[in-house]
């Protein structure tokens, strides 16, 4: 079952992305729903002049330990980028030492982490945009969050 928020967060990025952009054989043009139940932390991505660029969210799934990250930008064609790192800490702190690290790049108007179980680990979400020479960039803080 969606929380409100969770729900929020997906209509958020569900608004960012086009519903009718071609895409390369076999890749969907939205994020998929299996990592998509639960919101777990967000960050605006802006250009260095405050334009706001797009969104980096994170999704988990509290059940089974699923989590994954999402990168949308406002409008495209962009370079998107999105990676979410398994911390071996265990609890939110100033530091993630990486113990696994994903990543996905895609030329459209999103990128998204495969689902993957992290139970009981942090994690740091990573988000870039990239678009006529501008670059956003954010990051979850503190290095180590998102702990479900």
């Amino acid at each position: 079952m969606r929380t409100f928020a969770a729900a929020a967060a997906a209509a958020l990025v569900a608004a960012l992305l086009p519903t009718s952009a071609a895409s390369p054989a076999g890749v969907p043009n939205s994020p998929q729903p299996a990592c998509l139940s639960e919101y777990l932390a967000h960050v605006a991505l802006h250009a260095p002049d405050g334009t706001r660029m797009g969104e980096l969210s994170v999704f988990g799934d509290s059940a089974t330990g699923t989590k994954c990250a999402v990168t949308a930008a406002g409008r495209a064609p962009a370079d998107v980028h999105v990676s979410l790192t398994i911390c071996e800490e265990t609890s939110p702190g100033p530091t993630c030492t990486r113990q696994e690290i994903y990543e996905a790049a895609r030329y459209d108007h999103w990128a998204q982490t495969l689902p993957l179980h992290a139970r009981g680990h942090c994690l740091q979400a990573t988000g870039t945009i990239r678009r006529d020479g501008v670059t956003a960039t954010g990051s979850t803080s503190p290095a180590a969050t998102v702990c479900v």
